[in-house]
């Protein structure tokens, strides 16, 4: 959604938002930290994307590096995207049977809105790394993935 300079609100399409998306991460505007890009090239209809995190400075994700897997369902942006982890870490955020991220417990995904996107969602799983309570759980072996 945007206003427009007379007031006037204006619904931005489903495609073009991920378009946008895709625009954004492919020049790199994140510290490098974070990327993502569609898994596959040709997907028209831009649905699942491939994503990686690399664990915060100075917490037990530390040098370790996240592999996820994101889909744009067709509500997207209505609704934000689904996330699942494919490799293996312990957050509150994250069904530790099958590495999904639970959209009620991260701040990102229950707070969703329109303007936000994938870089905002992924953003969040690494703000939810640096909380203190989240340092203390104990961490699956590193490079270990969900079923």
């Amino acid at each position: 959604m945007q206003t427009t300079t007379t007031g006037e609100i204006v619904i931005v399409p489903r495609n073009f938002k991920l378009l946008e998306e895709l625009e954004a991460s492919e020049k790199g505007v994140t510290d490098g930290t974070i990327t993502f890009g569609l898994a596959v090239p040709d997907d028209t209809f831009l649905t699942t994307w491939n994503a990686s995190i690399m664990g915060p400075p100075q917490t037990p994700y530390d040098n370790r590096f996240y592999s996820l897997v994101v889909v744009c369902t067709d509500d997207y942006p209505t609704v934000p995207p689904l996330i699942k982890f494919v490799t293996k870490v312990n957050l509150p955020c994250v069904n530790q049977r099958d590495g999904t991220v639970i959209e009620s417990k991260l701040a990102a995904t229950k707070n969703w809105n329109r303007q936000m996107g994938i870089h905002e969602v992924l953003k969040g799983i690494v703000a939810e790394m640096k909380v203190t309570a989240n340092r203390k759980l104990a961490q699956p072996r590193e490079n270990e993935e969900f079923n």
